[in-house]
């Protein structure tokens, strides 16, 4: 189902409805355009239904995942049929647009802006279809943050890596945008709201500050408990690294020379590196097939994206005894 603005990754909503109890069903939006998207979700029943989350902002070529759930029902519908719809409104924002900006104007036909929208009914279907579902939700709800050397890999590995993400509905973001210095700051609220980092370490990795910019808010969002950092040593071994040897380590000595009147920035880029480091992490002088490489990054990111969402559920549904 396409428009200009949004890939949907489905052409219904799926509930299985079980009297008394809540049922959700996800739905994975995927930009495909060079722009910054908002969406709005609509219920034409919006008493029956929790919609999280109900608005938001896309990155240019990124994915958002939104998980919409059918309340508690006390009594099924005739024939098992359901008349409710949902609209997904998408419109072309400003680069730079955060979801503190969305305004309810944006999606009004009187504002000028060109609103596309997509409709789905719902339909109730058997359990087992729905738990295929919750578990494509929980790799799709979580943002993973890539952080390489962007004229280095950009156009070989990482944009492999990126295409077996997506084809695996993970929600993944790299920066677009060659000139990073433009938007360092957009890219810092991005690793805020991602809950998975893949580092890839490469030879020329340590000859950009933006690199390393990235590096330091990554760990202190790892430090924070906020973020799980997976480190890639791209044909290189981690001891090259950690011991700052051949270019890598040149790489960076050259860099904190250029950089030796901020001492306080370079330190801070040195722990970030130490703490990544300590990371388990995967090496492709091991795994010299790419494509293998790869791959385990992708089950890694699955697994490490499953528990947190495990953690997560657990956590909304524990209960303090006092």
């Amino acid at each position: 189902m396409r428009n200009q603005a949004l890939t949907i990754d489905r052409v219904d909503l799926q509930f299985h409805l079980e009297l008394k109890k809540d049922s959700s069903c996800p739905l994975y939006l995927t930009n495909n355009t060079d722009n910054f998207v908002t969406f709005k979700v609509i219920a034409t029943a919006p008493h029956k239904y929790f919609i999280r989350p109900d608005t938001g902002v896309i990155l240019p070529r990124s994915s958002a995942a939104v998980l919409v759930t059918l309340k508690a029902q006390t009594e099924a519908p005739a024939h098992m049929q359901c008349e409710d719809m949902f609209f997904i409104q998408s419109v072309v924002a400003s680069p730079g647009t955060t979801a503190k900006n969305l305004t309810t104007e944006m999606f009004s036909l009187n504002d000028g802006h060109l609103i596309e929208k997509i409709k789905l009914k719902v339909r109730y279907v058997a359990k087992s279809i729905i738990s295929d579902n919750e578990n494509a939700y929980r790799v799709a709800v979580y943002k993973v943050f890539i952080n390489f050397r962007g004229d280095e890999l950009r156009n070989n590995f990482v944009s492999f890596l990126v295409k077996a993400m997506r084809l695996e509905k993970i929600n993944v973001f790299i920066d677009e945008v060659e000139d990073r210095g433009t938007n360092l700051n957009n890219l810092f609220h991005t690793i805020e709201e991602c809950r998975i980092a893949v580092a890839i370490f490469s030879e020329r990795y340590t000859q950009s500050r933006w690199c390393l910019d990235e590096l330091v808010k990554m760990e202190e969002q790892m430090e924070k408990g906020k973020l799980v950092v997976i480190p890639i040593f791209f044909r290189l071994d981690a001891t090259t690294c950690k011991r700052y040897m051949g270019a890598f380590g040149e790489n960076f000595r050259n860099l904190e020379w250029e950089y030796r009147s901020e001492p306080e920035r370079v330190d801070k880029w040195k722990k970030a590196l130490s703490s990544v480091f300590n990371n388990l992490g995967f090496e492709s002088n091991i795994l010299r097939d790419e494509s293998k490489l790869a791959d385990s990054i992708v089950e890694e990111t699955k697994k490490w994206l499953n528990k947190i969402s495990i953690g997560a559920e657990n956590a909304k549904n524990s209960t303090i005894v006092v």
